[in-house]
């Protein structure tokens, strides 16, 4: 055999070599995504109920505080009584959808949920601080 025949062939054997890994590499994160599925998914509808039992409870509070509070207070508990309720919707959209998902739409259902379920407990928190404040205020 040739210097170059000898050179050539430890070439194509590397690359041979790299493509392998290179496949390993980028298709096991998909079988780990599978496997995964049943656990994420169950692990997200939980978090999003517990954020809608939040909800429910911000809700019982902001009612039963609208019954005792003067006009001006009144008003803007009522107006945060109706962002709870929009940010339950929401919420409750997001759950029903975590639900149906399967496998192959996962991925989405996962990156919107969890977008929902953030950006509600941020929109949550601060209502709750408009309450505490309306309450300390009176």
């Amino acid at each position: 055999m040739k210097p170059n025949t000898k050179f050539s062939l430890l070439i194509i054997s590397l690359i041979v070599v790299s493509g392998a890994q290179l496949y390993m590499c980028t298709s096991e994160p998909s079988r780990r995504a599978v496997v995964d599925f049943p656990r994420e998914q169950q692990t997200l509808s939980t978090e999003l109920s517990e954020l809608q039992q939040d909800i429910d409870q911000n809700l019982e509070k902001t009612g039963r505080q609208i019954q005792v509070s003067s006009s001006d207070a009144k008003d803007r508990l009522v107006r945060v009584n109706r962002a709870f309720l929009r940010e339950k919707g929401e919420v409750r959209k997001a759950l029903a959808i975590v639900k149906a998902a399967t496998q192959e739409t996962w991925s989405s259902v996962k990156k919107d949920a969890r977008y929902t379920l953030d950006d509600s407990k941020r929109t949550c928190y601060k209502l709750e601080k408009n309450i505490k404040n309306l309450i300390a205020k009176e």
